[in-house]
């Protein structure tokens, strides 16, 4: 069973006036955080067939379906960067989204083909053999027997591709951007095709069919066929993402890698331990770090930010708001978070205006226990306290424009963990 974090918010996320956020990190998920998250800036981890290939130019893969060889692309859900060893898929609750470019033109009646995405526990995918998985997916045709175009969504276990496939519905596609999502609510699987980037305008159809119970879903993965009497249709695939054991996207952190690759969030499986955050093992500069993906809902001069947390050794973990989503950029701008760092300095106040940034002491040494991290930005000095206790108070570098949460961590590998966060405008 899937617990997610207990939170509260007074109004929606795009809203700032009197807004109170506050996050208690509990049980097994961070709830709506995209626990698979991919733009494709690399190809780490993808496989690929014959027909596709990796567009480092653009971010993408591409895909030419010219024959009816179900050759697969595919990734392991269980990468540690992603769902960890032993994880898939949730047995009941899953948002799916992908980004699909065609680029060729169904005016032109000898090109066409079906472009199928799925989640399964295996990777053959035949529909013409026993080829036995458990999967849920999404199949749109593109004019592939001249018969115009269609999409439907299955569920299956323990049976070939397109057993348990909804009855079909016909929709309408040009050259361009469609945005895919597949949605699981324990009973029912459900495909919407948009043309809005958000998920919710330009609707062009919704499917369902019957969900069954799953096991073992770990292979996100593509393919495509095109009817013999058919020339090859070519797409994108970009901006995969997967949302684990909630059934819907209110849309709330977003995590990003902010400087290397490898970083990682997830849910601890321990008592009372919240989030565990790290960035890649490269490098030292190495950082990573969640975010309200660029929704500043709090003031910089009438706001306040408390983060239970705690730096786990050898790294640097930044807690509290900022404009920008990188605390420790080259320049960082607008931000008024708590520096931790466990080699020798005291936990410091950091924040920055819109030019430079500079840390105020406190009179706690390093350590790697959890403490209660307060600050208050206020209009004319930002306060911080520990534990219940004033530390600074600072009037440089205060941030003038509007902040988002910002938990981020650095180092080679570098960690923190995260209990809880809270914020609002006073």
């Amino acid at each position: 069973m899937v617990f997610n974090s207990v939170y509260d918010m007074t109004n929606s996320i795009n809203t700032v006036r009197k807004q109170h956020f506050w996050e208690y990190f509990s049980g097994s998920k961070l709830q709506e955080y995209p626990n698979f998250s991919d733009d494709l800036t690399t190809n780490n981890g993808w496989v690929f067939p014959t027909n596709s290939s990796y567009d480092s130019t653009n971010d993408q893969i591409d895909l030419t379906i010219a024959s009816n060889s179900f050759d697969v692309s595919y990734i392991d859900l269980q990468k540690p960067a992603y769902f960890g060893s032993g994880n898939n898929l949730d047995d009941d609750n899953f948002v799916i989204r992908a980004k699909i470019t065609k680029n060729n033109d169904l005016g032109n009646t000898s090109k066409g083909g079906s472009l199928l995405l799925q989640v399964s526990s295996a990777l053959t995918d035949s529909s013409k053999a026993p080829n036995p998985q458990d999967a849920i997916g999404m199949r749109i045709d593109t004019d592939r027997t001249g018969a115009g175009n269609s999409f439907f969504v299955h569920s299956v276990t323990n049976g070939r591709f397109w057993d348990g496939e909804s009855s079909g519905i016909s929709y309408s596609w040009g050259i361009g951007d469609l945005y895919w999502e597949i949605v699981g609510n324990g009973s029912t699987v459900t495909g919407e095709l948009f043309t809005g980037s958000d998920y919710s305008t330009g609707s062009l159809g919704k499917v369902s069919t019957t969900q069954v119970a799953h096991t073992g879903m770990r292979y996100l993965k593509f393919c495509g066929f095109v009817d013999p009497s058919r020339t090859a249709t070519q797409f994108s695939l970009q901006d995969f993402t997967i949302y684990n054991g909630v059934t819907s996207v209110v849309g709330r952190w977003k995590f990003n890698d902010l400087s290397g690759t490898g970083g990682l969030v997830r849910m601890q499986d321990a008592v009372n331990e919240g989030i565990y955050l790290q960035s890649g093992t490269a490098s030292s500069a190495d950082r990573a770090g969640i975010n309200f993906n660029n929704e500043r809902l709090f003031s910089h001069d009438s706001s306040v930010s408390i983060v239970m947390g705690k730096e786990s050794g050898g790294s640097i973990a930044y807690f509290g708001l900022g404009n920008i989503i990188d605390p420790n950029q080259s320049s960082p701008t607008n931000i008024s978070v708590h520096r931790l760092q466990n080699n020798g300095y005291y936990f410091q106040l950091k924040t920055a205006d819109n030019t430079s940034a500079s840390t105020q002491d406190s009179t706690v040494s390093p350590n790697s226990g959890f403490h209660v991290f307060k600050i208050i930005n206020g209009s004319s000095n930002i306060s911080s306290s520990i534990d219940g206790i004033v530390q600074t108070t600072k009037t440089s570098n205060r941030p003038t424009l509007a902040m988002q949460p910002i938990l981020a961590v650095e180092g080679q590998g570098g960690n923190c963990k995260i209990r809880y966060m809270e914020c609002f405008n006073t």
